[in-house]
């Protein structure tokens, strides 16, 4: 989003020079800053706009639990001290959402299952360091309650925003999704096979394609008119084929039919992605046909930034033994601090070569000569490492480089 606004500023920038058009220029900037501004409050409600009406109502149904529960189960009949509710319940609260959340819980497609085993783990948590308190140190019972409380109240949450979005109770994101593609035939055809081979639950439409095409089992019309066809079958989606079509064309449609249009994706010229982002807010969805990468999955990259911090704070414990085994012990003690903040990550990929990550302070290779490796087999290995990653990987890469943590 900082980087669409900053693209703006540019652009601005280059149309309006402060020189030649001083006050306008500066009025575009603010208005800019404004609307960014605007889109950042509106991104942030959006994301917790959930959370805090599930936190509102596990918070009124832990208040009810109390009460029935001071009332006719405690072994002396009293109330519970005010820190409960005022400091204890959101400590809770905050730990099974937390929770929740690390284990995808909040992504757009409702997994119940995602949800239990946040909220499991999030009581299990809190019944293991509540041990450690014993002037916090309440009914266990509750605890145990306030766990089911919180899957029931996340499940009540999700089902409600469903049905109004939906009028369903339970709404797959792409259930019944319309999909138009348009480019060339040869192009589009070879979309549709690519999307018919994967469980995407769309539903194709046909294509549109700027010559007359004698397949009839898809072609829907000539590319100029779109619009119309756009209007009879309603489409949730157009994908467009960037091979063979000018790309101002495409721009120059988006913008024109923008707000009939729900969604766009762009297919890149000889590629098996289909890719594209519905609002400057927030990243888009894609198609793909390539092997899926567990290291940039969305759940498996949220794993692996527990796993980094849990190993950071390992170490920062640690770290007075670990000085003698480290080669350079400030600047480990520095990686340290790092990874915990998110700047970095305890192993990444060697050179990064085309794939998405933070960097590393070691890599796949770090411990074998580079130089008996060519390029290929750098890439490869950084490949399978993303391919196949998992936490046990990273235990061997790190404790197999310990010495090296403080480069």
């Amino acid at each position: 989003m900082f980087i669409f606004y900053k693209a703006m500023i540019i652009f601005a920038q280059k149309h309006f020079p402060d020189s030649k058009a001083g006050a306008f220029s500066f009025l575009i900037k603010i208005a800019i800053y404004l609307r960014a501004l605007l889109s950042i409050s509106s991104r942030f409600i959006q994301k917790c706009s959930i959370p805090f009406a599930e936190a509102s109502l596990i918070y009124t149904g832990m208040y009810l639990l109390k009460s029935y529960w001071e009332n006719n189960h405690k072994y002396v009949r009293m109330p519970y001290p005010p820190v409960y509710m005022d400091l204890i319940v959101p400590l809770y609260i905050g730990i099974w959402l937390m929770s929740i959340y690390f284990f995808g819980g909040y992504r757009k497609l409702f997994q119940p299952r995602k949800i239990i085993q946040g909220a499991v783990t999030g009581t299990l948590i809190i019944s293991a360091v509540s041990n450690f308190f014993d002037d916090y140190r309440f009914s266990k019972a509750l605890i145990v309650l306030g766990g089911i409380l919180t899957i029931a109240c996340s499940f009540l949450v999700r089902l409600v925003i469903n049905f109004i979005k939906s009028k369903k109770l339970l709404a797959d994101e792409n259930y019944n999704k319309k999909v138009l593609i348009a480019g060339r035939e040869e192009e589009c055809l070879r979309v549709i096979r690519t999307l018919n081979t994967q469980d995407y639950n769309l539903e194709i439409l046909g294509f549109v394609s700027p010559d007359k095409s004698i397949n009839k089992d898809y072609w829907l019309g000539n590319i100029d008119r779109i619009s119309e066809i756009c209007l009879l079958y309603k489409p949730h989606e157009i994908i467009f084929c960037s091979k063979g079509l000018d790309t101002s064309q495409i721009i120059e449609w988006m913008l024109a039919h923008g707000e009939d249009i729900p969604e766009y994706k762009i297919v890149p010229d000889e590629s098996n992605f289909v890719i594209g982002s519905n609002s400057s807010n927030a990243p888009g969805s894609f198609y793909t046909l390539d092997i899926k990468l567990n290291k940039i999955d969305d759940e498996k990259a949220k794993t692996k930034r527990i796993f980094d911090t849990l190993i950071a704070l390992f170490f920062l414990i640690s770290f007075p033994l670990l000085i003698f085994w480290v080669k350079n012990p400030v600047k480990f003690l520095r990686n340290i601090f790092n990874v915990i903040s998110g700047k970095i990550t305890w192993v990444g990929l060697e050179n990064k070569d085309a794939q998405q990550g933070k960097n590393g302070i070691i890599n796949p290779i770090t411990g074998i000569s580079s130089e008996s490796l060519d390029e290929e087999t750098v890439k490869r290995l950084n490949y399978l490492y993303s391919r196949d990653y998992t936490p046990i990987n990273d235990i061997q890469l790190i404790f197999r480089s310990l010495r090296n943590l403080g480069t």
